[in-house]
């Protein structure tokens, strides 16, 4: 709260602030007997990567995907539903989990914590295990649904700096890039033509903004 009033400005002093709380988890069953969670009342893991909507969409795809046209099919179908979901949270949870294990930043108690082998789910060990000696691939992920392909794991694991064991491979094949040398030309480019957040905010919506340093 220190920190965001610092880079708010003076005028944010005296204003008050909402802290949040909030429980992180999933339903152990999202569908029981008739009913079905989905939404907020599946569950949620954190508010920072946004994927609750996602969520909501895939739930409800998958719940029309399974919908029992009998009684008698609903057993079968709801525990097909809740190993789905089940296996969509742990991914979910494993991507988030492997941007704060990565980190190297020290400088406070929170960052210094969640880099600790307590808070790494087994599942997202096991991977940074023979991560270290493969590139990410299909092969990695046991389940056939996900959100997030095997390419955003491996953009998040070179470019946080993961260290592995691949020096007998060229750099290049162990940490292959999916953006096109076209596109990296430009990108480099335009850092230089576009203006700051903080000047576009003054510039387009008349905002009077203190530069963040």
């Amino acid at each position: 709260e220190m920190e965001m009033r610092q880079c708010e400005g003076e005028h944010s002093r005296d204003l008050p602030a909402r802290h949040l709380s909030f429980k992180v988890g999933h339903q152990e069953s999202f569908w029981h007997a008739n009913c079905v969670a989905i939404g907020l009342s599946s569950g949620f893991i954190e508010p920072l990567e946004s994927t609750a909507l996602y969520l909501i969409e895939f739930a409800a795809a998958a719940l029309c995907d399974h919908f029992p046209h009998s009684k008698h099919s609903m057993a079968t179908f709801s525990k097909r539903y809740n190993r789905i979901l089940t296996h969509l949270y742990e991914e979910i949870l494993e991507f988030i989990n492997l941007h704060y294990c990565l980190s190297k930043r020290t400088d406070t108690e929170l960052w210094r914590e969640v880099q600790k082998s307590d808070h790494i789910t087994d599942q997202l060990q096991e991977k940074l295990e023979f991560w270290q000696f493969k590139s990410p691939s299909n092969s990695d992920f046991d389940f056939p649904y996900h959100l997030f392909s095997y390419q955003s794991f491996e953009h998040i694991l070179y470019g946080m700096g993961y260290n592995t064991q691949l020096s007998n491979i060229d750099s290049a094949k162990a940490r292959p890039s999916t953006i096109p040398a076209e596109i990296e030309k430009i990108v480099s480019a335009s850092r230089s033509k576009f203006p700051t957040h903080e000047a576009w905010l003054q510039q387009v919506l008349g905002y009077k903004v203190e530069a963040i340093v």
